[in-house]
C-alpha cells in the first residue's frame, strides 16, 4: 500500500463491533488508498487472550488496567501497576511484558507497507497502546504523517496531546469526517493546514500550531459507515466463534436533552453536544443496506439519546420489514409502555435508559428530568415486555443526603423482579460535565487520578491536567453505613432476580397477583376497591389524583406492591401500564403477551 492511508484501531477497543470512527473516515478517502486494520484483534490473538479476557480488561476503564499494560511501550520502564490485580485469570503484568515487541511488531509492518498517512482513533482506553505505535512508527519512518483523532483528543485534551508527545504531525481535535478529507489534500503543502478546524499541526519549523475550533459538522454531511473491513478481519480470526458481533450505526450525534439540561456529572459530546439528526427515511435505509450487507442481525446504535422523531417514524417502518432483529438504543427514561412497546415490534431487546437514581431529589441533583417513581414505572413496562435494561445506581452527588437513600433502600427487596442496576457506584468527575466546568456544584477536583501519573510519568502536571477525561474528586453526598447499605441491596437484587416474579393477572373484577420475590411464594386476590386504585397506579400519581380510603393504600403498602417516593405511587406488578397509552382495557393482559412478554 505504499502511498496509502492506513487507518487503525488499537486496543482496547471491542473485539465485537466495528469503530465507528473508522467506518465513517474510511469511505470519506479520495485519491489514496484506504486500509482499515484492527490492531486490537491482532493483539488479542498475538497474546492468546479469549474474547472473554479481552472483555476483562476492556471494561476496566476507570482502573485503567488497559492504558496501563501498554504504558512500557510507549515510555519504555514505568513503575509496576498498583496494586496490578489479576482479573478473572488475567495478568496485566504478564500483558504489560507482552506489548512492547507486539508494538514494534506492528510498527514493522507498518513502516514496510509505507503509507503516506497513519491515522489512530482513541477512545476510552486507546491512548497508550496509540501513542506507542505513533511513537515506533515515526521513529523509524519520519516521513510517514502520523495523526491522532477520536473523543480523546477533544477539546484541550489534543493540544495537551500534541505538546506532550512530538512525535504526533496532527491531533485533530473534534469530528474527524470534516478534518480527514482536508488533511489529506494538503499533505505536501503544510500551509494549507491552517484551514483545518480544530487541528493541532507542526509548522516547517516545528513549532505547534493550534487551529480554532469550528462548528460541528452537519448531520447530512457524514457519509453511510462502511464496515465491511472489520467484518472481512473477524472471519479471519480464531476468536471468530468467541465474538458475537454487532453492526453499530448512527441516527444522531449530540445529545438534544444535555443541550437544554446537560447531566451535572456527564462528560459525554465535549465540544460537541449540539444535537443533529438523520431522517427516519435515512435511518432505515442504512440499517436495510448494513444488515442485507453483512447478514448479522444485531445492531448498536451509537446514538446518546434516541431522537422522539425516529421513535414514531423510523421505529415502525423497521418493524415492517419483519426481520428478527436485536438492537440497541441509549433513550430517557420517561419513555412510556406504548413507546417501550414500539421499541420492541422494530427489534430492540436492550435499552440504557439513564435511570442512575431512585429518588426524585437526587434525580434533580442531576438535572435528570425525571422522577423515581417514573424510572420504577420504566423498569416495570421493560420486565413486562421482556426488554433488557442496562443500568448503574449511582451515588455521591453535592447535596444528597441519607435521607434519599435510606428509605430506598429498606425497600428494594420490592423490586426484585425488576432489572437490577449493574453495581452501585460513586459517580466519576469527567471534564466537560458541569461538576467539572462549575467548581460551584460542589465535586472539588484533586486532578488526574493516581493511576494517570502512572501511565504518563514523563508528562508535566500541568499538562496531564488537561490531558486526561477522568479526576479524582473529594467524595461528596453519602458515606460510610448508606453506602455499605445500598452496596449490599443492590448485590442482594442481583442475587435474587432470576427467581423473584409478581404478576398480575385479571380475575373478574378482581386482580389476582403471584409474588416470588425475595423467597416468598404468595398469592394476593384484591379487592374491587383495591383492584380500581392498582389500575389506576400504571403510571405514577399522587394519593390525591386517585380515589381510594386508607385501608386500601395501607394493604397495597404492606404487601410490597407499590413503590412510594417523592409523593407520588406507581404499581410494581408487571402486567399493569397505562391503558389510554397501551390501548389495553382495564383489568386485561397487555397486548404484548403475544410477542412473549411477562404478563
Amino acid at each position: 500500500m505504499t502511498g496509502g492511508v492506513l487507518l487503525v484501531s488499537m486496543p482496547w477497543a471491542a473485539l465485537s463491533a466495528p469503530s465507528m470512527a473508522l467506518s465513517t473516515l474510511a469511505p470519506l478517502v479520495d485519491g489514496h488508498d484506504v486500509t482499515v486494520r484492527y490492531a486490537n484483534l491482532d493483539w488479542a490473538e498475538r497474546v492468546g487472550l479469549s474474547a472473554a479476557e479481552y472483555n476483562t480488561i476492556a471494561d476496566s476503564y476507570f482502573a485503567g488496567l488497559g492504558d496501563w499494560v501498554f504504558a512500557g511501550a510507549l515510555h519504555g520502564t514505568v513503575e509496576r501497576f498498583l496494586p496490578a490485580p489479576a482479573a478473572d485469570g488475567v495478568d496485566p503484568e504478564a500483558l504489560f511484558a507482552t506489548a512492547t515487541e507486539f508494538i514494534d511488531e506492528l510498527a514493522a509492518e507498518i513502516v514496510s507497507a509505507d503509507p503516506v498517512f497513519l491515522g489512530l482513533t482513541s477512545t476510552f482506553m486507546q491512548n497508550t497502546a496509540s501513542l506507542a505505535l505513533a511513537r515506533a512508527v515515526k521513529r523509524a519512518a519520519p516521513h510517514i504523517v502520523v495523526a491522532l483523532g477520536g473523543a480523546n483528543c477533544d477539546g484541550e485534551q489534543g493540544a495537551a496531546l500534541a505538546r506532550a508527545f512530538d512525535f504526533l504531525d496532527l491531533v485533530v481535535r473534534g469530528e474527524g469526517e470534516r478534518a480527514l478529507p482536508a488533511i489529506l489534500r494538503a499533505l505536501g503543502q503544510p500551509e494549507a493546514l491552517s484551514q483545518v478546524d480544530g487541528l493541532c499541526w507542526r509548522a516547517a519549523n516545528g513549532t505547534l500550531v493550534e487551529n480554532p475550533p469550528g462548528p460541528v459538522l452537519p448531520i447530512s454531511e457524514l457519509p453511510e459507515a462502511d464496515q465491511s473491513a472489520y467484518f472481512d478481519r473477524l472471519a479471519r480470526s480464531p476468536l471468530a466463534g468467541e465474538i458475537r458481533p454487532t453492526l453499530v450505526l448512527e441516527g444522531s450525534r449530540g445529545c438534544w436533552w444535555g443541550a437544554k439540561h446537560h447531566c451535572t456529572f456527564c462528560g459525554l459530546n465535549g465540544s460537541t453536544m449540539a444535537y443533529r439528526a438523520k431522517s427516519p427515511h435515512r435511518v432505515v435505509a442504512e440499517l436495510t443496506r448494513a444488515v442485507g450487507r453483512h447478514k448479522v442481525l444485531d445492531v448498536t446504535f451509537v446514538d446518546n439519546i434516541l431522537d422522539v422523531a425516529q421513535l414514531r417514524a423510523a421505529l415502525p417502518e423497521i418493524a415492517e420489514l419483519g426481520w428478527d432483529l436485536r438492537m440497541f438504543f441509549e433513550v430517557k427514561a420517561n419513555l412510556r409502555y406504548a413507546e417501550l412497546h414500539g421499541l420492541l415490534r422494530a427489534g430492540v431487546h436492550e435499552i440504557q435508559p439513564g435511570i442512575e437514581n431512585l429518588s426524585s431529589r437526587v434525580l434533580g441533583l442531576m438535572r435528570k428530568g425525571v422522577t423515581g417513581a417514573q424510572n420504577v414505572a420504566l423498569l416495570r413496562d421493560c420486565r413486562t415486555l421482556g426488554l433488557t435494561v442496562r443500568w448503574n445506581y449511582l451515588f455521591g452527588f453535592p447535596g444528597e443526603s441519607d435521607d434519599d437513600y435510606v428509605p430506598i433502600v429498606e425497600r428494594l427487596t420490592d423490586l426484585h423482579h425488576l432489572e437490577p442496576p449493574i453495581s452501585a457506584a460513586r459517580v466519576q468527575l469527567e471534564r466537560f460535565s458541569p461538576y467539572f466546568t462549575d467548581p460551584e456544584l460542589g465535586l472539588v477536583n484533586l486532578g488526574p487520578s493516581r493511576i494517570f501519573r502512572q501511565i504518563y510519568p514523563t508528562v508535566p502536571a500541568d499538562e496531564l491536567a488537561r490531558m486526561v477525561y477522568h479526576f479524582a474528586s473529594v467524595p461528596a453526598g453519602i458515606s460510610g453505613e448508606p453506602v455499605t447499605a445500598l452496596g449490599a441491596a443492590v448485590s442482594a437484587w442481583r442475587a435474587g432476580h432470576d427467581t423473584a416474579s409478581l404478576r398480575k393477572y385479571a380475575a373478574g373484577d378482581r386482580t389476582l397477583i403471584v409474588d416470588t420475590r425475595a423467597g416468598r411464594n404468595e398469592e394476593y386476590v384484591l379487592s374491587i376497591a383495591e383492584s380500581r386504585c392498582y389500575e389506576a397506579l400504571g403510571r405514577p400519581r399522587s394519593r390525591a389524583a386517585v380515589p381510594a380510603d386508607d385501608a386500601v393504600w395501607h394493604r397495597l403498602a404492606e404487601l410490597g406492591l407499590v413503590f412510594t417516593e417523592g409523593g407520588r405511587h406507581v404499581a410494581l406488578a408487571t402486567g399493569v401500564y397505562d391503558h389510554r397509552q397501551a390501548g389495553g382495557t382495564p383489568g386485561g393482559r397487555p397486548k404484548v403477551e403475544a410477542l412473549g412478554g411477562q404478563p
